[in-house]
């Protein structure tokens, strides 16, 4: 199967990337400069995530920030991870909300080169 680059430079540019990208990096500046201490903020977060990241089909971009702050400190690593497990174990979560949960382990686990199999 070959690319053909020609054929994709020809498509239409869409603004909304250069809008995401821009709300991105706003978001990963924030996070620098104010670093998180606090747990009961990482859950919160968390809170976000599951009622706004987990029910939205096709989200290409915005979890990073969730795998960035997880990254922040060793333990919220783990708290993501339980996080998600609890509620992909869960019979009680509604089927397509279990594989977005597992989809998010399987592409943390394979991005997360700070994550120890140990």
């Amino acid at each position: 199967m070959e690319l053909d680059i020609a054929n994709d430079a020809s498509k239409e540019f869409n603004p909304l990337v250069t809008v995401l990208d821009v709300c991105l990096k706003l978001i990963f500046e924030f996070l620098e400069e104010n670093p998180f201490s606090d747990e009961d903020c990482f859950r919160s977060f968390c809170s976000i995530f599951e009622k706004e990241i987990l029910p939205t089909f096709g989200v290409g971009h915005v979890q990073f920030v969730f795998f960035y702050m997880a990254c922040a400190r060793k333990e919220y690593i783990q708290m993501f991870l339980d996080f998600l497990w609890t509620r992909a174990t869960c019979f009680n979560t509604p089927p397509v909300y279990r594989i977005q949960c597992m989809a998010y382990i399987a592409g943390f686990l394979s991005r997360a080169t700070y994550i120890s199999i140990k």
